[in-house]
């Protein structure tokens, strides 16, 4: 019987889905983990509550939301004081389902400012949904270049090393160019790679380093040199190693994403090209 009852709650979702997909635009993509029916039934609830909220949604400032409080400025604020006071200023954001997200390494005085001078005058669609959390990202207005392109090359390497071909365009421009003038689009490379993958049982990484990124935002182009150590286990249980320097060539799509549109690293001309 519960069987039975899952099998038709599954139709059900797929048929929400595609009723959302006619009505809405909206685009599902299947990973590889798959959530219980019941709990696909309620996040599909909130996702058509939300595009039915979205249209008439009025435009409000962060600062209008959470109730126009008054900030001390940062440069009045006591620095012995300052995680205390952003901690109160996280509890206003909470308690009207806004959320701020930012790396570790950013101070605690630059997020304190930030909330405080820029993101109260950001606009936003205000929808009175409870069940609904608004993330802010602190990169996205002052993208950290450096570290967005070191992190994305080092994402690549573990999805590649890893044998993961289902994510491994996510790091991937939309069309590659080599040094010996090859040009590759995201499912011609990955199809490559999946040649590469099956000849090999496994790899291990040894040791991997990037130096510091180089990039021209007007060109929206950039580099980063690395040095990659690994070894490649054969059937028979030996291992080839590959070691030596590599470059991640970088394109900033859209002007907001940067995506790997080219590369050269030990071992990648044997099965590239």
């Amino acid at each position: 019987m519960e069987s039975m009852e899952n099998d038709d709650l599954k139709f059900n979702n797929e048929l929400e889905k595609l009723k959302q997909q006619a009505e809405f635009g909206a685009k599902f993509f299947e990973g590889n983990s798959k959530i219980p029916p019941e709990l696909e039934a309620e996040w599909l609830k909130h996702v058509r509550s939300f595009e039915e909220s979205y249209p008439d949604a009025p435009q409000k400032t962060v600062g209008e939301i959470i109730g126009n409080p008054v900030f001390t400025p940062v440069s009045q604020v006591d620095p012995s004081q300052i995680d205390e006071e952003l901690d109160k200023i996280f509890e206003i954001l909470g308690g009207h389902n806004i959320a701020l997200d930012y790396d570790d390494d950013v101070a605690s005085s630059e997020i304190y400012r930030f909330i405080t001078e820029e993101l109260v005058n950001h606009e936003m669609d205000f929808m009175d949904m409870p069940e609904m959390i608004t993330h802010f990202i602190y990169e996205e207005f002052h993208p950290n270049h450096e570290k967005d392109i070191v992190r994305h090359c080092e994402s690549f390497c573990h999805q590649l090393f890893e044998k993961r071909d289902e994510y491994l365009d996510m790091e991937l421009d939309h069309e590659m160019v080599f040094g010996n003038g090859t040009v590759m689009n995201k499912k011609q490379f990955v199809e490559k790679a999946k040649l590469w993958f099956d000849a090999y049982e496994s790899f291990t990484v040894n040791n991997i380093g990037f130096m510091k990124p180089e990039f021209n935002l007007e060109q929206q182009l950039g580099h980063v040199h690395t040095w990659l150590d690994y070894d490649a286990k054969l059937e028979n249980g030996s291992s080839i190693n590959f070691s030596g320097p590599g470059i991640f060539y970088m394109h900033l799509m859209y002007g907001e994403y940067w995506g790997i549109c080219g590369m050269d690293f030990p071992g990648f001309k044997e099965w590239a090209f």
